[in-house]
């Protein structure tokens, strides 16, 4: 009596839709409140997320895991049903966490931007924290095949390299210092130069054209120049042999031309003490040996002129010996 009883609820469950336990109802969980409204997300992997794991907005479950599906490309489809009243921004993103280290797995919404999420979250929105697996994983490449070693290695090398130059390497921090501080003191002028590069740099691509016919007219003056290059060689010689000589020219006659410059300092210097009375008798030149009152002295091809000389021994002999008259 109780097997045709067993096969009846069977039926009835399949009837109505039986999915298995999961899709029994559980007491507890989130309380999704009136009229809540599904979010679809999209994740590389779902890890082992399952049907009724939370969904959370915070920190607070605002409602759980209804579905879990393999969708196109191999990614994880899962329907999130939420409370309508959560506050779920146009660019909401999405992650699969856990509550701790060994705890289970929910949803976490990340909300982001303005407006109201459309019902659907992209793969390019969602991430996964890393597994227990991987972390102990990693540590152990790192523990077996990773730098340990080395970094023991370093260490020591490094203070074998440091042992007795503590000193040197603190002046070499110093130095560093300083040249970093000159550098950002220097850093107006560097953006500077920078810029000026660029202005170079654009002005050469405009004259891109000018420089490629450049390039390729130069090419008969290279050959030129190669041809005449033993004739340019002797002449690079021979201004080297007179470099040279005029060198000891200049070395020989150094005390001769420091003395020449030196009288001739002297010179002018007596020339600028008379360039008054110089500048008074450049009339007198032009008229030599007359003075030059002399010119009102002549009336057309004649002149007329009063002269007294003084010839008496005494005044001729005083001009010929120089001495003052008496």
């Amino acid at each position: 009596m109780k097997t045709p009883v067993a096969i009846m609820a069977l039926l009835l469950a399949a009837g109505c839709g039986f999915e298995g336990v999961q899709s029994l109802p559980l007491p507890g969980g989130a309380d999704l409140g009136h009229n809540p409204r599904e979010v679809t997300i999209e994740f590389a992997d779902a890890l082992d997320l399952v049907p009724h794991s939370l969904c959370k907005l915070n920190d607070v479950t605002v409602g759980k895991v209804t579905a879990i599906e393999l969708a196109a490309g191999w990614r994880a489809e899962v329907t999130c049903t939420v409370r309508a009243d959560a506050a779920l921004p146009a660019g909401t993103g999405a992650a699969i966490s856990q509550t701790s280290l060994l705890g289970e797995k929910f949803v976490k919404l990340v909300p982001a931007g303005a407006g109201s999420l459309n019902g659907r979250i992209p793969l390019s929105r969602t991430t996964q924290t890393a597994e227990v697996e991987q972390v102990l994983a990693a540590a152990s490449l790192l523990v077996n095949g990773g730098g340990l070693e080395q970094l023991a290695t370093i260490n020591t090398e490094l203070g074998a390299m440091l042992d007795g130059r503590t000193g040197t390497v603190r002046n070499l921090l110093r130095r560093l210092d300083a040249f970093a501080a000159a550098l950002d003191g220097s850093k107006g002028d560097i953006v500077r130069l920078i810029g000026n590069l660029d202005r170079l740099t654009a002005t050469l691509a405009a004259q891109r054209q000018t420089l490629r016919a450049v390039a390729t007219d130069i090419g008969p003056a290279v050959k030129q120049l190669r041809r005449q290059r033993a004739d340019l060689t002797r002449m690079l010689t021979a201004l080297a042999r007179l470099g040279r000589t005029a060198t000891r020219v200049v070395t020989r006659s150094q005390d001769d031309t420091l003395a020449n410059l030196a009288h001739l300092r002297a010179l002018l210097a007596d020339l600028d003490r008379a360039r008054h009375e110089l500048a008074a008798n450049l009339g007198t030149a032009l008229t030599f040996p007359f003075p030059g009152s002399a010119t009102g002295l002549l009336r057309g091809d004649y002149g007329n002129v009063d002269v007294t000389v003084d010839l008496t021994p005494s005044t001729t002999l005083d001009n010929f010996l120089g001495r003052s008259p008496r």
